[in-house]
């Protein structure tokens, strides 16, 4: 049950490519996991979560345990047509086009924390 609900300003339809491309990457890392060491004992899991985070920002938070992103690659994951992946699962496109749409176009943020192996939880920070 929901108690309090939060007006977010923007382009629900370029909100919602931001997020699948989020998920989408999410379930590619649990994939890769799966196919390079599996996970023994735990589960694949995605969660998602939104706060309200201060008087006037909201917080959705994707979270992943899958492959995580190697450090090497820290510095460029939100760079136009960087990609890890093999030919045909990605153009690398999708980071950078959910920052654009996140950070310039709605006045947020974007950021990631990752461990190799461990998984990955990006943060979306919109105003209310």
């Amino acid at each position: 049950m929901f108690t309090n609900s939060f007006l977010v300003t923007g382009y629900p339809d370029h909100l919602n490519q931001a997020i699948f491309n989020l998920l989408c990457n999410a379930i590619d890392a649990i994939e890769d996991k799966i196919n390079q060491n599996g996970y023994g004992h735990d589960v694949p899991e995605i969660s998602i979560h939104t706060e309200l985070t201060t008087p006037n920002r909201i917080s959705i938070c994707i979270k992943d345990n899958g492959i995580g992103i190697p450090e090497a690659n820290h510095p460029y994951i939100f760079e136009p047509f960087f990609t890890t992946k093999s030919a045909g699962r990605g153009v690398g496109l999708g980071l950078a086009t959910s920052q654009r749409i996140i950070e310039e176009i709605h006045d947020g943020s974007l950021t990631y924390r990752s461990t190799a192996n461990q998984g990955t939880e990006f943060t979306i920070q919109l105003p209310v």
